[in-house]
């Protein structure tokens, strides 16, 4: 799964979001530019398009943004070095 040419859970997850071709660098999996938006309104999204209930805001939700990271479960252990979002 993990091993494949492309990690199918970020397959799957950018396919609901419909960002397949929103990727920063195609060798990378967890970044992302989208249209600028909000954070108010990225979380509504996210929620909207993946069934979560709950999404938690830390900051002021009208900020804008369209650089994303994404972070999967099983990713997050693997991120210590440039792959970071908070790097990209």
């Amino acid at each position: 799964m993990h091993l494949a040419d492309t990690d199918r859970i970020y397959g799957g997850l950018l396919k609901e979001l419909e960002w397949e071709n929103k990727k920063l660098d195609e060798q990378e999996s967890c970044g992302y530019l989208i249209e600028d938006t909000t954070v108010g309104a990225l979380a509504s999204f996210l929620k909207q398009r993946t069934g979560m209930k709950v999404i938690q805001i830390v900051g002021n939700t009208d900020t804008v943004c369209s650089r994303i990271g994404i972070l999967v479960e099983a990713e997050v252990s693997g991120l210590a070095g440039s792959k970071c979002p908070w790097n990209l």
